[in-house]
């Protein structure tokens, strides 16, 4: 079983506020990343490692909550604002 490393977590998320896509960095480890709206409805559910880039030019402009869980263990929430062009 693979221990979680807590010092390997070292999250950047930019740019916040975004427009269409934001990047990840910074996660050296598998991890499962969950966004969600200010409803609280869980729009995406995925796994990653490393370096990400997710799009968010679907969704509305507004706060969303970017969940990362390592192990089953939420290890930071992000506030991504997504604004308008």
């Amino acid at each position: 079983m693979e221990t979680l490393n807590l010092e390997m977590i070292d999250v950047a998320v930019y740019p916040n506020p975004v427009i269409n896509q934001v990047k990840l960095t910074g996660i050296n480890q598998a991890c499962n990343i969950e966004l969600i709206n200010s409803a609280g409805e869980k729009l995406l559910y995925q796994k990653i490692n490393n370096v990400i880039v997710l799009d968010l030019s679907n969704y509305v402009p507004g706060i969303y909550l970017l969940k990362i869980y390592a192990q089953s263990k939420l290890l930071k929430v992000i506030e991504l604002f997504k604004t308008y062009e």
